[in-house]
């Protein structure tokens, strides 16, 4: 349900999220989840045509793909270490 209520534009109620922190936690997930399955591939994630190598592809797509530029900029924060949840 907070999902969909997401997807229409409105606040979600669970944790109090608006579209735009649940878009930034989403790529903050997907980034540290094909991270952590590039790293399970170890050299091989890098092979044309891995599926690892893909996945990373397509999270970092996320991040520039019409991203809002409030959500780019939490998430270069967060890259930072300067972001809220990290600090």
């Amino acid at each position: 349900a907070a999902l969909l209520a997401a997807a229409s534009g409105t606040t979600v109620e669970a944790g109090g999220l608006d579209v735009q922190s649940l878009r930034v936690r989403a790529n903050s997930l997907v980034l540290r989840a094909t991270q952590m399955g590039l790293a399970a591939a170890k050299g091989a994630g890098y092979a044309a045509g891995h599926p690892a190598g893909r996945w990373c592809r397509e999270a970092l797509f996320f991040l520039v793909w019409s991203c809002p530029q409030q959500v780019m900029a939490e998430n270069l924060r967060e890259l930072a270490g300067l972001s809220k949840a990290a600090g």
